[in-house]
């Protein structure tokens, strides 16, 4: 074996050496940035359930979404049914959620369900109900909820 041979080989092996690095730094990168995002969706759902918040607080958590154009499925039964919208409309007080779980679909969107109890403003009964809420994230930030 010539000297430009053993040269190649370890011109070649440091090649792969960086390149296995940058996939694993690429890879840590992304997963903390999972993290971050659930962590932020995560925290929504606790300023929500801490008695005083109210929309106002989601609101500033979430200021790439413009709550007055979200709506829920046309198929909600407003009476029975505790939608994100009607409690950014302040229709229901005291939210418990129950039975969180949150998925991270992709790297910027994360799914989350679980139950909801709250009573609306006129009602002394609790209602609960499960949901289905799905939200997008870009760059950290909360930009779109589908229910």
């Amino acid at each position: 074996m010539s000297l430009n041979e053993n040269g190649e080989e370890m011109g070649n092996f440091r090649i792969y050496i960086v390149l296995i690095l940058l996939v694993l730094i690429t890879t840590s990168a992304l997963k903390a940035q999972e993290n971050v995002n659930r962590e932020m969706v995560e925290r929504l759902y606790q300023v929500l359930q801490t008695r005083g918040n109210g929309p106002n607080d989601i609101v500033a958590l979430t200021p790439g979404i413009n709550w007055k154009e979200v709506e829920s499925s046309a198929d909600v039964d407003h009476r029975n049914t505790i939608s994100f919208p009607a409690v950014m409309k302040n229709r229901w007080r005291s939210l418990e959620f129950r039975d969180l779980d949150f998925k991270e679909v992709t790297e910027n969107e994360i799914l989350v369900t679980g139950t909801v109890s709250a009573r609306q403003h006129s009602e002394c009964e609790f209602i609960t109900s499960k949901f289905r809420h799905s939200w997008s994230l870009r760059d950290g930030e909360i930009v779109q909820f589908l229910e």
